[in-house]
Protein backbone atom coordinates (compact mmCIF):
# COMPACT_ATOMS: atom_id res chain seq x y z
CA UNK A 1 0.00 0.00 0.00
CA UNK A 2 2.91 2.56 0.39
CA UNK A 3 4.43 1.91 -2.42
CA UNK A 4 1.04 2.32 -4.19
CA UNK A 5 0.51 6.08 -2.94
CA UNK A 6 3.90 6.77 -3.71
CA UNK A 7 3.61 6.05 -7.18
CA UNK A 8 -0.06 7.73 -7.42
CA UNK A 9 1.04 10.83 -7.69
CA UNK A 10 3.38 9.86 -10.66
CA UNK A 11 0.24 7.79 -12.49
CA UNK A 12 -1.76 10.65 -12.02
CA UNK A 13 0.79 13.28 -13.87
CA UNK A 14 2.15 10.42 -16.79
CA UNK A 15 1.10 13.01 -19.52
CA UNK A 16 2.55 16.18 -17.85
CA UNK A 17 5.60 13.85 -17.53
CA UNK A 18 5.13 12.47 -21.20
CA UNK A 19 5.34 16.15 -22.18
CA UNK A 20 8.02 17.23 -20.08
CA UNK A 21 10.04 14.41 -21.78
CA UNK A 22 8.89 15.31 -25.25
CA UNK A 23 9.94 18.94 -24.86
CA UNK A 24 13.54 17.48 -23.36
CA UNK A 25 13.64 15.48 -26.32
CA UNK A 26 13.10 18.42 -28.76
CA UNK A 27 15.55 20.71 -26.57
CA UNK A 28 18.55 17.95 -26.69
CA UNK A 29 17.88 17.73 -30.75
CA UNK A 30 17.98 21.35 -30.80
CA UNK A 31 21.15 22.18 -29.28
CA UNK A 32 22.92 18.81 -30.50
CA UNK A 33 21.96 20.45 -33.68
CA UNK A 34 22.96 23.97 -33.08
CA UNK A 35 26.62 22.45 -31.89
CA UNK A 36 27.12 20.69 -35.42
CA UNK A 37 25.99 23.48 -37.55
CA UNK A 38 28.31 25.63 -35.32
CA UNK A 39 31.40 23.06 -36.00
CA UNK A 40 30.42 22.97 -39.41
CA UNK A 41 30.92 26.65 -39.55
CA UNK A 42 34.13 27.11 -37.11
CA UNK A 43 35.55 24.30 -39.34
CA UNK A 44 35.01 26.07 -42.88
CA UNK A 45 36.58 29.44 -41.18
CA UNK A 46 39.73 27.19 -39.92
CA UNK A 47 40.33 25.67 -43.10
CA UNK A 48 39.57 28.60 -45.48
CA UNK A 49 42.42 30.59 -43.00
CA UNK A 50 44.78 27.22 -43.90
CA UNK A 51 43.78 27.40 -47.51
CA UNK A 52 44.90 31.18 -47.37
CA UNK A 53 48.22 30.24 -46.14
CA UNK A 54 48.78 27.98 -48.66
CA UNK A 55 47.85 29.95 -51.66
CA UNK A 56 49.87 33.04 -49.72
CA UNK A 57 53.24 30.47 -49.28
CA UNK A 58 53.29 29.50 -53.29
CA UNK A 59 52.58 33.85 -53.73
CA UNK A 60 55.91 33.94 -51.48
CA UNK A 61 58.03 31.09 -53.70
CA UNK A 62 56.72 32.23 -56.94
CA UNK A 63 58.44 35.88 -56.08
CA UNK A 64 61.47 34.15 -54.67
CA UNK A 65 62.00 32.57 -57.93
CA UNK A 66 61.03 35.30 -60.19
CA UNK A 67 62.03 38.43 -58.16
CA UNK A 68 58.35 39.67 -58.34
CA UNK A 69 54.55 38.61 -57.47
CA UNK A 70 53.18 37.32 -59.94
CA UNK A 71 50.47 39.01 -61.73
CA UNK A 72 47.83 36.84 -61.50
CA UNK A 73 47.07 33.35 -59.51
CA UNK A 74 45.28 30.68 -60.28
CA UNK A 75 41.11 30.90 -59.65
CA UNK A 76 41.55 29.44 -55.90
CA UNK A 77 38.12 28.67 -54.09
CA UNK A 78 37.50 29.80 -51.09
CA UNK A 79 35.76 27.14 -48.18
CA UNK A 80 32.33 28.49 -49.51
CA UNK A 81 33.40 28.17 -53.74
CA UNK A 82 34.02 31.79 -54.40
CA UNK A 83 37.20 33.14 -55.47
CA UNK A 84 39.96 34.47 -53.52
CA UNK A 85 40.83 38.35 -53.98
CA UNK A 86 44.74 38.71 -55.15
CA UNK A 87 45.84 41.91 -54.73
CA UNK A 88 49.61 43.31 -55.21
CA UNK A 89 51.97 46.08 -55.94
CA UNK A 90 55.96 45.75 -55.38
CA UNK A 91 55.97 45.76 -52.09
CA UNK A 92 52.79 43.52 -50.82
CA UNK A 93 50.24 41.40 -51.49
CA UNK A 94 46.63 40.79 -50.10
CA UNK A 95 44.49 37.72 -49.81
CA UNK A 96 40.62 38.17 -49.21
CA UNK A 97 37.99 35.56 -48.39
CA UNK A 98 34.92 37.39 -48.35
CA UNK A 99 33.31 34.95 -46.48
CA UNK A 100 29.97 32.71 -45.89
CA UNK A 101 27.48 35.98 -47.50
CA UNK A 102 30.35 36.96 -49.68
CA UNK A 103 30.59 40.54 -49.48
CA UNK A 104 33.61 42.50 -48.37
CA UNK A 105 33.88 43.59 -44.84
CA UNK A 106 36.07 46.83 -45.70
CA UNK A 107 35.20 48.63 -49.13
CA UNK A 108 38.82 49.42 -49.73
CA UNK A 109 41.42 46.72 -49.63
CA UNK A 110 43.56 48.17 -51.66
CA UNK A 111 44.43 50.56 -49.62
CA UNK A 112 46.43 48.33 -47.52
CA UNK A 113 49.26 48.20 -50.07
CA UNK A 114 50.48 50.98 -49.67
CA UNK A 115 49.55 51.40 -45.95
CA UNK A 116 49.51 47.79 -44.50
CA UNK A 117 47.17 48.09 -41.26
CA UNK A 118 50.17 47.04 -38.08
CA UNK A 119 46.82 45.61 -36.25
CA UNK A 120 45.33 41.81 -36.43
CA UNK A 121 41.61 41.95 -36.30
CA UNK A 122 40.60 38.76 -34.76
CA UNK A 123 36.94 37.61 -34.25
CA UNK A 124 35.25 34.32 -33.56
CA UNK A 125 35.19 31.59 -36.13
CA UNK A 126 31.31 31.12 -35.66
CA UNK A 127 31.00 33.94 -37.12
CA UNK A 128 31.61 32.98 -41.10
CA UNK A 129 30.20 36.11 -42.96
CA UNK A 130 33.74 38.00 -41.75
CA UNK A 131 36.47 38.07 -44.39
CA UNK A 132 39.54 36.18 -43.75
CA UNK A 133 42.18 38.59 -45.13
CA UNK A 134 46.01 38.61 -45.18
CA UNK A 135 48.71 40.85 -46.12
CA UNK A 136 52.15 39.47 -46.78
CA UNK A 137 51.19 35.91 -45.40
CA UNK A 138 50.19 37.33 -42.20
CA UNK A 139 47.07 36.88 -40.70
CA UNK A 140 45.18 40.75 -40.53
CA UNK A 141 41.60 39.51 -40.09
CA UNK A 142 40.85 35.91 -39.13
CA UNK A 143 39.04 33.98 -36.88
CA UNK A 144 40.86 32.08 -33.71
CA UNK A 145 42.83 33.46 -30.41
Amino acid sequence: MVVAEALSPVRRNTGSARLALFIAGLVAIAVVSSVAWGYDCFKKQINNFIRLSAIASEVRSRRTESGAFPETIPAYPDMWGREVLYLHNDSHFILVSFGSDGRPDNPDYASFLTDPPARVERHTCWVTSRDTVLVDSMPWQTCGK
